[in-house]
C-alpha cells in the first residue's frame, strides 16, 4: 500500500522510505533476505513513472547500481543497520540531494505557534514544525517507526554477536556502513599501533574529545591518594554504574585519577581500583573510554545542545520575536534546522525502540534515569564558556587543554560579535525594556533547564555568546564522531566482559547513527548578509567572518606544533546550528 502511494507522488524521501517498508514487511522471517529485498524494491519503485519526474531518481538509481554488490552479506548486520544504511547512502549522495548553504537560511517570516511532542524518554519537548525546512517526510517517519517495532532491540548481550578471532572490527563495521564520513572533517584519529594504550587514553581525556570531563579533585576523595602519588585530576563518571543494563553487559562508569602532569595512575570501578599492574588494565581503559563517549553523547551532544540550547533558541525565537526583530535575525543562522533535526531525534534515537537503544546497553528504565541525571547536571544557575572552562580547575602550569586554548579563542570572536551588534541595535542598554525580548529571554529560559541570570544587555550578550558557541562549534565537538565510532574497540558504546569492544550488533548501529548525522550543513564561515536589513550588521558579521579566518589561522599555527591536530574550532568546518 505504501508502495504504490509512493509510486503516485513526487518527494524526496518516499522513494527509499517506501521500500524500506514494503521490503521489511514481507520479510516474515527476518534474515538475509531482507538486504535483497531492499535493494530490489528500491529498484521497483525507483523506475515507477511517477517517480521518473522526480529529480532525485537519477542519484538513487545510481546509488542502487552502487549498493548493491557492496552491502556484506553477515548476519550480525541486523536488518534495522541494513535499512539505515540505505537511507544515509541516500542522503550522503551528492547527486541524490544538494546541500544547503547560507542562502537556504532564509529571513524570518512570521511568528509561529508550534505544537510540542516529547522527545522520545528524554523528558523534553520539542516543536513539531521547523521554520525553514517542511514538516519531515511522513512516508520517511512511518518507514522508521515501523522497522523500529517490527525489528526488536535486543535482550541481552548474547543477542548482539561476537566478533571472530583476528577479525578487524574497525575494517568490518566500515564496510557494514559503506564509510559514510568524509575524511576532511576527521577531529583526531590515533594511529591503530597505539589508540588502545594508556598514553592515547591521556591525550584523549587532555587534548582530545574527552577534554570538558577533567576535572580537578574533588575534596574528601579517597581515592585519591594513588599508589603512584596523590591526584591532581579526575575523569568522574561513577554515577553511570547504578544505571540499569540488559543481561550480559558490563556496567559504564569509573573514575580516571592523573597526576599534576596529566598522567594516569588508576581507575576506579565499582570501589575496586586498577592500576597498569591489574591484568584487567587494558579493558577497564577500554571500559572508563567508552563511559566517556557514551555520557558526551546523550547529555553533552543530544540533551544539552540539541534540546536545551539549539530546541530552546528556536522555540523562544519563533515564539516570541517579530520577524523584523533585530535578535531574531541575529539567532536564525544559530538555529537552522533545529526543530526538524530535534523532530528526527524524536522519531529515530531517542524512543523506547529506537537507535539510542541498540547503540547502548541501558534497559528501557536504564536510559530514561540517564536522562533524568542529564536534566539535574543541566540544572543550576547558567554558566558561560568562560565560566565552564574555569569550573573545572586546570592550573596551566603543568596541564593545557587545547580545548580551552582554542575554544576560549572562539568565543572571544563570537562574543565582540555579539556584543557590537547588540550594542548597534541597543545604544542605550535598554535591553529590559524591550517587551519582546522580554518575552524570548523568560521563553528561553522556560525551556533551558539552566537558569538565566536577570536580562540586562551584559547579560544577554553572555547567553547568546555561549548558546552559539555551544550550536556551533560544540556541536562540531560532540557530534563529529564518526571517526571515533567506527572503531568499537576505541570507545565501546555497549561493554561486555573481558573485552575492549563494543559486541558487533551496537557497533554497527553506532556507526550508521554518527555517520548519518555527517551530513554538510550551512558553514559559519559563510555569508549571511541577506539575514539584517541595515548596513551596519552586514558590515558586523563580515567583519566577524574575518575574525573567525584569523582564529582559524591561529588554531593551524598551533596544530603544525602538536602531537595530533585539535580540530573542534577550526572555523572551516563548523557549521552554524545543530541541523543534521
Amino acid at each position: 500500500k505504501v508502495k504504490n502511494q509512493a509510486m503516485k507522488i513526487s518527494i524526496k524521501h518516499a522513494t527509499v522510505a517506501a521500500g524500506l517498508v514494503a521490503a521489511i514487511a514481507n520479510a516474515h522471517a527476518l534474515n538475509l533476505r531482507s538486504v535483497e529485498r531492499v535493494l530490489s524494491t528500491l529498484a521497483e519503485i525507483a523506475t515507477s513513472p511517477a517517480a521518473q519526474a522526480n529529480p532525485y531518481i537519477p542519484g538513487i538509481l545510481q546509488l542502487i547500481a552502487q549498493i548493491s554488490p557492496i552491502i556484506p552479506k553477515d548476519e550480525r548486520n541486523g536488518e534495522y543497520t541494513v535499512a539505515l544504511t540505505a537511507i544515509s547512502f541516500a542522503k550522503h549522495s551528492q547527486s541524490a540531494l544538494a546541500l544547503p548553504t547560507a542562502q537556504n537560511v532564509h529571513v524570518p517570516g512570521t511568528i509561529l505557534s508550534p505544537n510540542f511532542t516529547p522527545c522520545g524518554l528524554t523528558g523534553i519537548s520539542i516543536p513539531t514544525t521547523d521554520e525553514h525546512l517542511v514538516t519531515p517526510d511522513q512516508y520517511k517517519i512511518m518507514a522508521l517507526q515501523y522497522i523500529q517495532q517490527a525489528l526488536p532491540v535486543s535482550t541481552s548481550a548474547e543477542e548482539s554477536g561476537a566478533w571472530g578471532l583476528g577479525e578487524d572490527p574497525e575494517s568490518v563495521v566500515k564496510a557494514w556502513t559503506l564509510d559514510l564520513k568524509s575524511e576532511i572533517k576527521v577531529l583526531e584519529k590515533y594511529p591503530k599501533k597505539t589508540r588502545y594504550s594508556p598514553k592515547t587514553f591521556e591525550h584523549f581525556v587532555f587534548h582530545g574529545f574527552a577534554q570538558d570531563k577533567i576535572e580537578r579533585v574533588r575534596a574528601n576523595d579517597p581515592y585519591a591518594k594513588t599508589r603512584r602519588g596523590p591526584a591532581t585530576y579526575a575523569v568522574y563518571l561513577d554515577f553511570m554504574e547504578g544505571l540499569q543494563i540488559r543481561d550480559g553487559y558490563v556496567p559504564y562508569g569509573g573514575n580516571a585519577y592523573f597526576n599534576h602532569k596529566g598522567k594516569l595512575q588508576s581507575i576506579v570501578r565499582g570501589g575496586e581500583v586498577f592500576s597498569k599492574k591489574s591484568k584487567e588494565w587494558e579493558t577497564v581503559v577500554s571500559y572508563m573510554r567508552g563511559s566517556a563517549f557514551v555520557w558526551a553523547t546523550a547529555h553533552d551532544h543530544l540533551m544539552e545542545i540539541h534540546l536545551s540550547v539549539a530546541n530552546g533558541l528556536a522555540t523562544a525565537t519563533v515564539e516570541k520575536l517579530s520577524p523584523t526583530h533585530p535578535i531574531r535575525r541575529l539567532i536564525t543562522p544559530f538555529t537552522y534546522g533545529s526543530e526538524a533535526v530535534n523532530l528526527n531525534a524524536h522519531i529515530s534515537l531517542a524512543g523506547e525502540f529506537g537507535s539510542l537503544p541498540r547503540m547502548f546497553s541501558f534497559t528501557t528504565q536504564g536510559l530514561e534515569d540517564a536522562f533524568t541525571a542529564s536534566r539535574a547536571k543541566l540544572s543550576g544557575p547558567f554558566e558561560t564558556i568562560p565560566e565552564r572552562f574555569a569550573k573545572q580547575g586546570i592550573d596551566g602550569k603543568h596541564v593545557e587543554l587545547d580545548y580551552h586554548i582554542d575554544g576560549l579563542e572562539f568565543y572571544s570572536a563570537v562574543e565582540n560579535f555579539v556584543k557590537s551588534y547588540v550594542s548597534l541595535h541597543y545604544p542605550n542598554g535598554d535591553c529590559a525594556a524591550d517587551a519582546e525580548l522580554s518575552a524570548w529571554y523568560e521563553r528561553y529560559d522556560s525551556v533551558h533547564p539552566a537558569q538565566m541570570p536577570v536580562l540586562t544587555c551584559e547579560n544577554l550578550i553572555k547567553v547568546l555568546a555561549s548558546s552559539f558557541h555551544q550550536a556551533s562549534a560544540g556541536h562540531n565537538h560532540f557530534g563529529n564522531i564518526y571517526h571515533i565510532s567506527t572503531d568499537p574497540c576505541f570507545a565501546p558504546t555497549a561493554l561486555v566482559p573481558d573485552d575492549i569492544c563494543a559486541p558487533p550488533s551496537e557497533a554497527a548501529t553506532t556507526a550508521m547513527i554518527t555517520g548519518s548525522t555527517s551530513l554538510d550543513m550551512p558553514k559559519i564561515l559563510e555569508d549571511y548578509g541577506h539575514m539584517f536589513e541595515d548596513t551596519e550588521s552586514k558590515d558586523l558579521w563580515a567583519d566577524f567572518k574575518q575574525g573567525l579566518l584569523q582564529v582559524g589561522a591561529n588554531i593551524a599555527a598551533r596544530n603544525e606544533k602538536r602531537e595530533f591536530p585539535f580540530r573542534s574550532f577550526s572555523p572551516e568546518i563548523i557549521e552554524t546550528a545543530v541541523g543534521v
